[in-house]
């Protein structure tokens, strides 16, 4: 089993450095447990915001949201992103 209190530690601290090296190892391991994906794809796409690489941050939240789509605050941040990328007048 893969261990997310790395990944998810370094979320909580907003060291994005250790979110980056940390966070990929629990999204991309077979054997993580689906709800510590869950936390690290969420943890990961937040990282993606504060960073400004929104398409990144939709494909982890999109991602997040196939595990569990009960999470209405991950809907509406995805929302926000694609609101961001669209050029209106």
């Amino acid at each position: 089993m893969v261990d997310v209190a790395p990944c998810l530690a370094a979320a909580n601290a907003d060291i994005d450095d250790k979110v980056d090296a940390n966070c990929p190892a629990v999204i991309d391991n077979e054997k993580t447990a689906e709800s510590d994906r869950l936390k690290a794809l969420i943890a990961r796409g937040d990282y993606y915001v504060r960073r400004g690489m929104t398409d990144r941050a939709i494909a982890d939240y999109s991602q997040a949201l196939l595990l569990d789509p009960s999470l209405a605050d991950i809907y509406n941040a995805r929302g926000e992103l694609w609101l961001r990328t669209y050029d209106r007048p």
